[in-house]
């Protein structure tokens, strides 16, 4: 069994990897993973010469592109390149580069495992592939995020700050108890968790899952991603981490006390990221 299935708590996440030169022939990659499903990477090219008409005189032009798995690049995946071109115009220092071009390209290597649900009459026996419009997973959106910025770590382009992001869903408090706990058994066929509960009360208390499943994202009333960015520490309180969010993007309905408190959630569980990737990159940095 899968160790990012033996989860019980709700803000644990799954174990982080990251992992630095997955790519050959490259000027910087890296990949990133929340256990062993979700696998992300990210492989940078520049600062290196761009085509006139993409050229500006005063900055760097930077170019993003996303493959999802098993499906063309279609509208989800341009929206998604789009928004994290637009992150990390803020994160990277093009002024330092200008006239060139800084180029990521995110690719999703793996993703989690449907929950078991049986086939009904109305349902084709082919296994269809995945629609090109299919929504990107908050899960996913994560972790190609956190992938592009150990990509550009590991090319070693200039940035203002260090950012990680989590991702987090509401659900009602019942529901997301049963889900934890019958996580191994889904895995063996055993429960059926996208069944319907008809006892569920409507007004059944939300809990915020921290990096949910996709059995866990079914039944989620919202769900968000957050990105942090990570400048050092304050000169008033060395202590205290310079923390500021630079990407929030949500959907569903969720109360505005219930989103303060995914968002300091969230902000904690991005540090742990942040965390990891020092180490990472301490480890790296000693065996090279």
């Amino acid at each position: 069994m899968a160790r990012s299935e033996m989860r019980s708590s709700a803000l644990e996440l799954r174990p982080i990897e990251y992992r630095f030169g997955s790519l050959a022939h490259i000027d910087g990659s890296a990949s990133f993973s929340f256990g062993a499903e979700l696998v992300t990477l990210a492989g940078v090219r520049g600062p290196s010469e761009v085509r006139i008409r993409d050229e500006l005189t005063d900055k760097g032009t930077l170019e993003i592109l996303f493959q999802p798995l098993g499906s063309p690049a279609a509208l989800p995946a341009t929206s998604l390149a789009a928004s994290l071109r637009s992150l990390f115009s803020g994160i990277i220092r093009l002024n330092v580069y200008p006239r060139t071009l800084v180029q990521i390209n995110l690719q999703t290597c793996s993703v989690p495992l449907e929950p078991h649900r049986p086939p009904t009459e109305e349902e084709n026996d082919k296994l269809l592939p995945p629609h090109p419009d299919a929504p990107i997973s908050a899960p996913e959106k994560s972790a190609l995020i956190n992938a592009s910025m150990a990509g550009l770590i590991d090319a070693g382009v200039e940035c203002r700050a260090t950012v990680t992001s989590v991702s987090l869903a509401c659900l009602p408090r019942r529901k997301a108890k049963e889900l934890r706990e019958n996580r191994r058994a889904w895995r063996a066929g055993e429960v059926d968790v996208t069944q319907e509960d008809d006892e569920m009360e409507e007004g059944d208390e939300s809990t915020i899952l921290l990096d949910p499943t996709p059995a866990e994202l079914r039944w989620a009333t919202s769900n968000h991603v957050f990105a942090f960015a990570f400048s050092g520490y304050s000169p008033q309180n060395p202590g205290q981490v310079l923390t500021e969010l630079v990407f929030a993007e949500s959907s569903g309905r969720a109360e505005w006390l219930k989103h303060k408190e995914v968002i300091s959630l969230a902000r904690e569980a991005a540090q742990s990221v942040l965390s990891v990737l020092r180490q990472t990159c301490r480890k790296n940095a000693t065996e090279t």
